[in-house]
């Protein structure tokens, strides 16, 4: 009998399927929402198989790549292995297989995450964070879209994203404007940018910064706000090109991937070109918060 599941984040479902049951499919609050089906309908679906037994093998395959003593990049001609390496566990506690396209995938899950036994058995899902994120850039990749650390603040039905690096005030700006009735916060750290037709859509995602803001919702962007504490508040345009040079380290880029990085690359600039961007230089008050939504505001009525 197979059993199902499914995580949804960005118009991205992860299909899960399994021959044992499935658990833990929502491992912390904030993924509760990304686990029922979405209000929206996704219009991309990634098959994934969980597989209730650790991967073998990994020996006999190039190792492309580490990532903070908690997981790898294994290689076997266009196959991939992104395998958890940490915790000092012998056997990996999971390890993704896919190819670069990231349609489907097969998703070996050790010992720890497997209870039980026969009809009993059950694998706790793998798919949350790190791992989670790791597939959704590799998915994001080839579909023109990107992962990016920024809040997203809805107004008037239009989003604008406040990007900046750990520390920059994404999660202090987006508490700056918590209670609001006039906004509506998606996330105080991560925010998926993809283009759906002609339209350029941010998305909330299940990964939350210290204002634990993690709401499953999309909104067509109105424009990029480039964090910069300051003892003053203003906001500046920013050319494109400083835009894409700044923005790139922030975006969650699989680096690792030559085939991949460029057509990150690529859509970022193409973003920028086409969605204005901002350096928002605030200190953590009201009237910080009042002037982004005055800026907002105007912004909605001009159109511009």
């Amino acid at each position: 009998m197979s059993h199902r599941a499914q995580l949804t984040i960005a118009g991205v479902r992860f299909a899960m399927t399994c021959d044992c049951d499935i658990a833990n499919v929502a491992p912390s609050p904030a993924y509760r929402d990304f686990t029922h089906p979405p209000a929206v309908q996704p219009d991309v679906e990634v098959a994934v198989t969980l597989v209730p037994q650790p991967v073998v093998g990994l020996a006999e395959y190039s190792r492309q790549f580490d990532a903070d003593d908690m997981w790898s990049l294994f290689r076997n001609g266009d196959t991939r292995y992104v395998t958890h390496t940490g915790w000092g566990i012998e056997a990996p506690l999971w390890s993704a297989e896919l190819q670069l396209d990231a349609s489907a995938m097969r998703i070996y899950c050790g010992a720890v995450l497997v209870s039980g036994a026969g009809e009993e058995r059950t694998v706790s899902s793998p798919l949350r964070y790190p791992l989670d994120q790791i597939l959704l850039t590799y998915v994001l990749a080839r579909r023109e879209g990107l992962l990016l650390h920024s809040a997203g603040i809805e107004y008037g039905g239009q989003l604008w994203l406040l990007a900046g690096r750990s520390g920059a005030g994404k999660s202090t700006a987006a508490q700056l404007l918590q209670g609001r009735s006039d906004v509506a916060l998606l996330s105080d750290d991560r925010i998926v940018v993809r283009r759906v037709g002609e339209t350029f859509k941010g998305f909330g995602t299940p990964w939350p910064g210290d204002a634990r803001v993690a709401v499953d919702r999309q909104a067509p962007l109105a424009g990029i706000l480039l964090l910069a504490q300051s003892s003053d508040n203003r906001i500046a345009p920013v050319r494109a090109a400083e835009a894409v040079e700044r923005l790139l380290p922030m975006i969650s880029v699989p680096w690792y991937e030559p085939e991949l990085f460029p057509e990150v690359l690529s859509f970022c600039g193409t973003l920028v070109e086409s969605v204005p961007t901002y350096e928002l230089q605030f200190r953590p008050d009201d009237d910080a918060a009042r002037m982004l939504v005055d800026f907002m505001h105007a912004s909605l009525i001009t159109g511009e």
